[in-house]
């Protein structure tokens, strides 16, 4: 009797493992499966034109890195001269994203070309940027026009990196 009890026990936990390994099965097929998430990665220049504070958490020269990154992943890159500031910044108006870094101590991206300042040294409107500049080997916030951040035209080497172009 006792070995019929311990067969039958046997086999009902067997029927019970098999109906719930059907159940699985058909909630596979029925397509109920979870939602799966989806992880996007984006890049260190397309990070920073969305939130500057982004170089903070950075260790070594963060706009060194950022440039590197800006070359590999830039939809255009522009160099900005004095001769060419004003259709620089049409052109950069075309982005939703235009960071521009001048030689490897100054990062900002433009905030806004509609707050804009005269500049007399540039001959055209400047617009409001955000960013950082390398002092004394430690990021300082600026938050000012283009004119007062990348300073007066002179021989630096000043690139504008576009990203998703609008128009």
């Amino acid at each position: 009797m006792k070995k019929v009890l311990i067969a039958l026990a046997a086999f009902a936990a067997f029927a019970c493992s098999n109906e719930s390994s059907d159940a699985n099965v058909e909630t596979i097929h029925s397509g109920e499966t979870p939602e799966l998430q989806e992880s996007i990665e984006i890049s260190l220049l397309e990070a920073f034109a969305e939130n500057p504070a982004v170089l903070k958490s950075m260790e070594g020269n963060q706009i060194e890195t950022l440039i590197e990154d800006a070359k590999a992943n830039a939809d255009q890159v522009l160099t900005f001269y004095v001769a060419n500031a004003e259709k620089a910044l049409e052109v950069a108006a075309g982005y939703q994203y235009a960071v521009v870094v001048t030689g490897n101590h100054t990062a900002v991206r433009i905030a806004s070309y509609d707050d804009c300042q005269q500049s007399g040294s540039w001959g055209i409107c400047m617009p409001l940027v955000e960013g950082f500049i390398r002092k004394g080997g430690e990021l300082k916030e600026e938050a000012d026009y283009m004119n007062m951040v990348v300073g007066r035209p002179d021989d630096q080497n000043r690139k504008i990196y576009l990203l998703n172009r609008v128009r």
